[in-house]
C-alpha cells in the first residue's frame, strides 16, 4: 500500500507567491493528492500543523555537495534548513568524466578552488567511475535529499583534450566529442552544464581549463542540454575586471538566444568597493532580456563572511602570487615557510599589489587565539593591530599566528553583501535568482547552508523587507520555472511531495558553529537551524525536529 499522509489545518503558502490560506496537504506515496479541506483518508497518517507554516521545499541552486554526497547522501545540514533539492557541480568542476589517474588532479582543483580538503577525497571519494552515468549510478542510492547534478565544462575539457584543455581553443572533433559526452551524462540524469569565466587558477596554478573556451564551443555544449530536454547553464563571472564581466555576460546572452539555454550567472554582490557593481550588473541583464536572452544573476541572502586558519585551505590566499605557492604545500611545511620572517617582506608586498588601494587582509579580525599574549587581539582587526603597532596588516596577521603554532581563526563580517537595504533589492529583483550560498564547498571558512532559513528570519520576520509569500516564492517557485525543474517548488495536487513545515515566529539558521565530522576527522563551519518542525522529501518524512529520520527518499530532478 502506498504510503498517505494528510497535514491538517496548516497556513498553506503554496510557493506560488499568492496570499497564505488556512487549509490541509494530502500526500499518497510521493505525491501531493489534495490541497484545501481534505477529507478522511483512509489510513492517512495524520500530523497537526496548527500555528505552523506548510511551504514546499526549498531548492538551493548554487552548491558544491557532489564531493560530501560521497560520503553523506543527507548532504548535511541542507534538510535542516528546509532544503530538499541542491543543484551540485557548479563553476566548471564536477566528478566525472574522469580518466583513470586523473582522480588525483580532480581533487586538487576542487581543493584550490572550493577550499575542500584532500583528505576528505582520498578517505571516501573513490573515483571508480569514468563516465558520466557511471558517477550517478555510485551516488543515487540512499539520497536523503534530491540532487541536480551538473557537469562541470573544465572536467569534459580535460576529458577530451588532456593537457592541451588548458592551452587553447577546442577544434571541432574535440567539441562534438564533449557535446557525445554531455549527451549521455543528460540522458542518465545530469541536469546541466556549468562552466567559469572567472579565471581562477588550478591546482598547477593556471587558468581554469573553462576560461580557455570560444564562444562556438559553449554554444554547441548549451545547445546540446537543451537538446537534452534540460535548460540548466551556469557560470562563475570575473569579479573585479567590469569590462570583462560585462563582456562575458554579454556572451551568455548569445548562449541564451542562440540555444534557449537559461543561464545563470555568479555572482551579483553589494561589494562595499565597488558600490555601482550591483546596479551595473542589473542594469545589464535588464538589457540582455530586452534582447531576447534569459540571463538571470545569483545572490545570497547573507553577509560573505568569511574565516580562515592560515593551515588550512584557503581560496583567498590562493589567489595571491607568492602566496599561492606556500598555500599548496602541507601544513606542517607551510608552518615552516611561514616561519621564517625574511620571507614576511615579500609576503607582505604580494597582498598589496594583489587588489593596488585594498588592505585586503586588514579588513580580518582575529576571532579565536591560542597565546595567553594573543587574547588581547580577540576582536580586533588586523588593520587596527598594525596601525597599534606600526606594523602592516600582513605582519601583525604572521606575527599573532606564529605564537598560536598558525591555529589562529581570523575573520571577516559584515563587509560584502553586508548592506541589508541593497541585499533586499537585489533579492527581490525578477532578474535575481536567490542561492549563491557555496553549501558544501568552504567549509573551513564559512557555513554556507543557511540562506533560506536566514532569508525567514532576517529579511522576513526581523526587517519586515518581504512577505512571507513572497520570500517563499523566490525560493521554490522562481528557481523551479526558470531552471525547468517540473513538479516541484509548488504545493499543486500532482506535484512531488517536497515540504517543509515550520513556525515562522521562531525559525533561525542558527549560530555558526565549528564541528568535526568529516573523513579524516576534518572539520567544518555549520549552522543547526531552529523552527522547523518537519522536512518531506518525496513524500517521506527526512528530518523531524532537527533529528534525521532513516528515510533515503531523494532521487535526481
Amino acid at each position: 500500500m502506498r504510503q498517505r499522509l494528510v497535514i491538517r489545518n496548516g497556513r498553506i503558502v503554496d510557493g506560488s507567491g499568492t496570499p497564505a490560506f488556512a487549509g490541509d496537504v494530502a500526500v499518497e506515496g510521493d505525491r501531493i493528492v489534495a490541497v484545501g479541506e481534505v477529507d478522511s483518508f483512509d489510513d492517512a497518517e495524520v500530523i497537526d500543523a496548527a500555528g505552523m507554516v506548510v511551504a514546499p521545499g526549498f531548492i538551493e541552486i548554487h552548491t558544491h555537495y557532489d564531493p560530501q554526497i560521497c560520503w553523506d547522501r543527507r548532504a548535511t545540514p541542507a534538510g535542516e534548513h528546509g532544503v530538499t533539492t541542491v543543484i551540485m557541480g557548479n563553476c566548471g568542476l564536477s566528478l566525472a568524466p574522469v580518466r583513470p589517474g586523473f582522480g588525483e588532479r580532480i581533487t586538487r582543483m576542487f581543493n584550490k578552488i572550493e577550499d575542500i580538503d584532500t583528505r576528505f577525497f582520498d578517505e571516501a571519494v573513490s573515483y571508480a567511475w569514468s563516465s558520466y552515468p557511471e558517477y550517478l549510478d555510485a551516488i543515487r542510492e540512499g539520497l536523503g535529499v534530491n540532487i541536480a547534478p551538473v557537469v562541470g565544462h573544465s572536467i569534459l575539457r580535460h576529458y577530451v583534450m588532456g593537457d592541451a584543455a588548458q592551452q587553447r581553443t577546442a577544434t571541432d572533433d574535440e567539441i562534438a566529442e564533449m557535446c557525445g559526452l554531455l549527451k549521455d551524462a543528460i540522458t542518465a540524469g545530469a541536469f546541466g552544464l556549468s562552466m567559469s569565466y572567472k579565471h581562477l587558477t588550478d591546482d598547477h596554478d593556471r587558468p581554469m581549463a573553462s576560461s580557455f573556451a570560444d564562444t562556438r564551443e559553449r554554444i554547441a555544449l548549451a545547445r546540446t542540454v537543451v537538446e537534452g530536454g534540460r535548460r540548466y547553464v551556469q557560470t562563475t563571472l570575473a569579479q573585479s575586471d567590469m569590462d570583462e564581466r560585462y563582456r562575458e555576460l554579454d556572451e551568455l546572452g548569445e548562449i541564451s538566444i542562440a540555444t534557449g539555454a537559461s543561464c545563470s550567472a555568479l555572482a551579483v554582490m553589494q561589494q562595499p568597493h565597488l558600490p555601482d557593481s550591483y546596479r551595473n550588473d542589473i542594469a545589464k541583464l535588464i538589457e540582455l532580456q530586452a534582447k531576447g536572452a534569459y540571463v538571470r544573476g545569483q545572490t545570497m541572502t547573507r553577509p560573505l563572511d568569511f574565516s580562515f586558519r592560515l593551515t588550512r585551505a584557503n581560496a583567498l590566499l590562493y589567489l595571491v602570487p607568492v602566496w599561492s605557492e606556500i598555500m599548496l604545500q602541507s601544513p606542517e611545511q607551510r608552518k615552516k615557510t611561514l616561519s621564517d620572517k625574511s620571507l614576511w617582506p615579500r609576503l607582505d608586498e604580494a597582498l598589496r599589489n594583489y587588489v593596488p588601494g585594498q588592505d585586503i587582509i586588514g579588513f580580518f579580525r582575529v576571532k579565536i587565539a591560542e597565546a595567553a599574549d594573543n587574547q588581547r587581539y580577540v576582536g580586533r582587526s588586523l588593520a587596527e593591530i598594525g596601525k597599534s603597532e606600526a606594523i602592516s596588516s600582513c605582519e601583525a596577521m604572521l606575527r599573532i599566528a606564529l605564537a598560536d603554532d598558525f591555529e589562529t581563526l581570523f575573520d571577516m563580517t559584515g563587509m560584502v553583501h553586508g548592506n541589508d537595504d541593497i541585499v533586499a533589492e537585489i533579492l527581490d529583483h525578477p532578474l535575481i535568482q536567490m542561492g549563491g550560498s557555496d553549501a558544501g564547498a568552504h567549509v573551513a571558512q564559512f557555513a554556507g547552508e543557511g540562506d533560506a532559513t536566514y532569508m525567514l528570519q532576517h529579511f522576513v520576520r526581523d526587517l519586515g523587507k518581504f512577505s512571507l509569500e513572497r520570500a517563499i516564492q523566490r525560493m521554490t517557485s522562481d528557481i523551479a520555472r526558470d531552471f525547468g525543474i517540473d513538479d516541484r517548488g509548488s504545493i499543486r495536487p500532482g506535484y512531488f511531495a517536497d515540504l517543509v513545515i515550520f513556525d515562522p515566529d521562531t525559525i533561525e539558521r542558527g549560530p555558526e558553529i565549528l564541528i568535526r565530522d568529516l573523513p579524516g576527522d576534518g572539520e567544518r563551519f555549520i549552522r543547526r537551524a531552529t523552527g522547523i518542525d518537519k522536512v518531506f522529501v518525496n513524500g517521506r518524512l527526512f528530518v523531524d525536529r532537527g533529528e534525521y529520520t532513516e528515510a533515503r527518499a531523494g532521487r535526481t530532478v
